[in-house]
């Protein structure tokens, strides 16, 4: 098993290290816009103000990269027939489901790190904003696999490869859109757990919530590990078979 996996990791990264188009979605648009940001707004932020602003660039980062680098991947396989192939020589879907995402974890954690860097040298931040960048950043090796078994459900929505960047952009708007909650705690309760984008959020509030820390910690590690295990039966159970040749 663990041969196999390693096998097709290093095929994997190999796509991903080819794709670097993916790079200017993932990494230079959150880049340019945290700049632009910067220089249209108040260089005098508080310690919560700059945790916050970076929340939404972190949760757009990795919501991003796990679309558009593990999900649409495999999707884009089984239309080409390629996930059956691969199926036939590994034996279980989940194996290519594991070494599509272990590779883009590395990638998207690769990004973030460049991401804080940047984000350092603007706002010059102080030991306590260090140090809770990277805690978060150690976070998100749990954090990314999390939500890429969030989004498994796509897996199993019958989507023809010319729709897919549509719909997955949708998504992604959607998502960044309500991942910052509302005054009702039942709702934002709700929100974390069918939203990925509040999950992230609900997760890195940890280090800083003032009320609620009891409940967002129960919420967030039930509809984790929830997520995950529903997520491994999606990508078991997922079609081999094109939309077009159902």
């Amino acid at each position: 098993m663990f041969k196999k996996l390693s096998a097709l990791s290093k095929f994997e990264v190999n796509i991903a290290l080819d794709d670097k188009g993916l790079f200017i979605y993932t990494l230079v648009f959150p880049a340019l816009y945290f700049i632009y940001a910067f220089f249209s707004s108040s260089h005098d932020l508080t310690n919560l103000a700059i945790r916050y602003h970076l929340l939404g660039f972190w949760s757009y980062i990795i919501l991003s990269g796990i679309l558009n680098q593990v999900i649409t991947a495999m999707i884009s396989m089984r239309e080409n027939n390629f996930l059956k192939m691969f199926t036939f020589i590994s034996g279980d879907r989940r194996l290519i489901f594991y070494a599509n995402l272990i590779p883009q974890a590395l990638v998207i954690q690769a990004e973030i790190l460049i991401f804080d860097i940047i984000a350092a040298v603007f706002y010059r931040p102080d030991l306590e904003i260090l140090e809770f960048m990277f805690a978060c950043w150690l976070l998100n090796f749990i954090i990314i696999p999390v939500v890429a078994f969030y989004t498994s459900f796509l897996l199993a929505i019958p989507m023809r490869t010319q729709t897919l960047g549509v719909f997955m952009t949708g998504y992604l708007l959607l998502a960044l859109l309500l991942s910052y909650g509302t005054t009702s705690k039942l709702l934002n309760i709700l929100l974390v757990i069918i939203n990925p984008s509040s999950f992230v959020v609900g997760v890195y509030s940890l280090f800083f919530a003032q009320t609620d820390l009891m409940t967002t910690l129960i919420t967030v590690s039930v509809a984790g590990l929830a997520y995950v295990i529903v997520g491994n039966v999606i990508v078991a159970k997922m079609s081999l078979n094109s939309v077009i040749s159902r």
